[in-house]
């Protein structure tokens, strides 16, 4: 494929998926939301900006947007990611609850979820 080529083919459309995510947390109820993101590229801002455009259209509210700015998406070794792991622990201390959490992938969605069930 070269860019100005018309070429057949199926594409993601990563706005829809951010709207999609936010309907699905709209219709279980949730009145606030968080938007994770680690590393971000071009279309996670596509997705953010689907996810956000929608959540504010029907609750009327800002989603707020946490961001992991140390070193690397996760930190590199076992040290940093203890490091991320603890940020993330306190970061989610300071979200008001019930919360929608809408993360990335599943690798940061299964420690959001470890840290709130360790809290219980």
């Amino acid at each position: 494929y070269r860019s100005g080529e018309h070429v057949p083919c199926v594409q993601v459309d990563p706005f829809a998926i951010g709207c999609l995510a936010a309907e699905h947390l709209l219709a279980r109820g949730y009145q606030r939301a968080i938007c994770y993101a680690s590393a971000p590229t071009p279309s996670d801002a596509l997705v953010r900006a689907g996810f956000t455009k929608r959540l504010m259209k029907d609750l009327g509210c800002e989603v707020r947007r946490v961001e992991w700015t140390g070193a690397g998406s996760r930190g590199r070794g076992p040290a940093g990611g203890r490091v991320w792991s603890k940020w993330l622990a306190r970061e989610a201390l300071s979200w008001e609850k019930p919360v929608a959490v809408f993360c990335f992938n599943d690798y940061i969605v299964f420690y959001v979820i470890r840290i709130e069930l360790e809290r219980c």
